[in-house]
């Protein structure tokens, strides 16, 4: 790998590249006195632009660099590829990008007027014959204009040959989010993490607000490498380590389905192992005020309304270690009977009961299934696994006394001869 100012020496001595490079320089530099950038952030991206392409925009490394260019390496290597000013173009970018589609696409719903079939089943489904600025209620019709062949929005009465007395319940309200020919639909009080194919490290946190209010706000991921003695690992790639299982590279750090192996020990049960991004997690607290600790209750709740299989299990946490959980799956109170003690029978219920759920989350999280990955805080999830370390109830089994079954049988020969 060349070193960084080396880069910045070749590229000087051809008159292209040199020009490109002072005006990097002009644009993207941090100014030594104020500490800003030297140029707003629409010229940083300009100037960001002018050098792909070229030789500035190679790997380059300081490692090894002899003592007396070593502060001269590290200064390119600051101003190529660890620059703040070119992060902050890029969230300028977004930021107006993310405006001008709000005020080009926004579209007022007439929620007053809506009936109570019109349910949007799908996130992605636009309601079936239903217009998006004015839908009629059983009791209205809509006004046909001669002269125009056109429909109108005005809702004339039609009145009611029997009359009846009913009690309507309002529908759930929703705010639409318009991006890239479809619609998203946002329950109000709720939100989403909406991502764009174009730009996958960058995604929209949409939250609809009581009156139906949208707000966006666009969110970036670092896209940098993983590296090991071996091999650099891109953002995005997957990965294995021993006795972690699969891994992803995310953001310049390896998130995995278990801890080390020192960080745990495991008794007998059902658990969920989940690898999650700090990244994700700092990025995401500011708007949706939820943290890692928020995470049990989240999966809890997804468990019994998100999958089809409804089941009693609980979930509890019972190890946190740097971007990884443990948690332990039981059954509720209610449902172990009058042994509140961990006998082979409840550990069997809470086998049938609870793997088949975890393992369902467990799929969605590792297949980044739209439920789980445009959740305000379980989209930090990556990486996931179940294990149900439960004994064979053919082999070992024990009495709720502890005692083997077969020196019971024994001792009961003995008595009879």
């Amino acid at each position: 790998m060349p070193t960084c100012h080396s880069l910045a020496e070749f590229c000087r001595e051809e008159v292209t590249c040199r020009n490109r490079l002072e005006y990097y320089e002009q644009s993207c530099a941090v100014d030594s006195l104020t500490k800003k950038c030297a140029g707003p952030p629409s010229e940083c991206r300009k100037a960001m632009l002018g050098i792909l392409g070229t030789e500035l925009r190679a790997n380059c490394a300081c490692k090894g660099t002899d003592f007396t260019q070593l502060y001269d390496c590290l200064g390119w290597q600051r101003l190529l590829w660890v620059n703040p000013c070119v992060v902050e173009s890029q969230k300028d970018y977004h930021t107006k990008r993310s405006t001008e589609r709000l005020q080009t696409t926004a579209v007022s719903i007439t929620t007053s007027s809506r009936s109570s079939s019109w349910r949007p089943n799908e996130p992605n489904e636009t309601p079936r014959g239903v217009s998006a600025f004015a839908v009629p209620t059983a009791a209205t019709t809509s006004r046909i204009l001669p002269d125009e062949g056109a429909q109108s929005t005005e809702l004339v009465e039609v009145p009611s040959t029997t009359p009846t007395t009913t009690t309507t319940t309002l529908p759930p309200r929703f705010c639409a989010v318009h991006r890239d020919h479809s619609v998203q639909y946002i329950r109000e009080g709720r939100g989403k993490r909406l991502y764009r194919e174009d730009e996958p490290e960058c995604s929209e946190l949409c939250q609809c607000s009581e009156g139906e209010s949208l707000s966006c706000n666009t969110v970036c991921v670092d896209r940098a490498p993983c590296k090991t003695d071996f091999a650099f690992y891109n953002h995005a790639a997957p990965a294995y380590q021993a006795y972690r299982g699969r891994c992803l590279c995310y953001s310049g750090r390896f998130i995995c389905m278990r801890p080390t192996p020192d960080a745990y020990k495991l008794p007998q049960g059902v658990f969920l192992f989940l690898g999650y991004s700090e990244t994700d997690e700092a990025l995401l607290k500011p708007h949706s005020n939820l943290s890692i600790q928020d995470a049990v209750g989240s999966l809890q709740d997804f468990m019994h309304h998100g999958l089809a299989n409804k089941t009693t299990c609980t979930l509890a946490l019972y190890n946190v270690t740097k971007e990884n959980l443990i948690l332990v799956a039981k059954i509720k109170k209610e449902s172990r009977g009058a042994n509140p003690r961990p006998s082979l029978d409840l550990l069997m219920r809470e086998k049938e009961e609870c793997a088949g759920p975890l393992h369902d989350i467990s799929e969605k999280i590792n297949s980044h299934h739209p439920e789980l990955h445009s959740h305000l805080l379980l989209s930090i999830f990556k990486m996931a696994e179940v294990e149900v370390k439960v004994p064979d109830s053919n082999s070992g089994l024990r009495l709720s006394t502890g005692v083997p079954v077969v020196f019971v049988l024994l001792l009961e020969q003995l008595l009879a001869s």
